[in-house]
């Protein structure tokens, strides 16, 4: 990932190149709170599902 960010970017740390790192940060932090946000959503939905009894499974004693 390294290689293709340097040699087909183009991104490197010179000073005409300060916009481009910050545009890649704020892109990078923009997907984690994205992915972060989607999963913790998720683990709280499922924590907070109720239990399915028997009769609601279809189950037939």
């Amino acid at each position: 990932m390294g290689v293709h960010l340097v040699f087909f970017l183009h991104l490197t740390t010179g000073p005409d190149n300060t916009n481009n790192v910050l545009a890649l940060a704020f892109g990078v932090l923009i997907v984690a709170l994205v992915v972060l946000g989607s999963v913790w959503i998720m683990a709280h939905l499922d924590q907070n599902m109720a239990t399915m009894t028997a009769h609601q499974a279809g189950v037939m004693p």
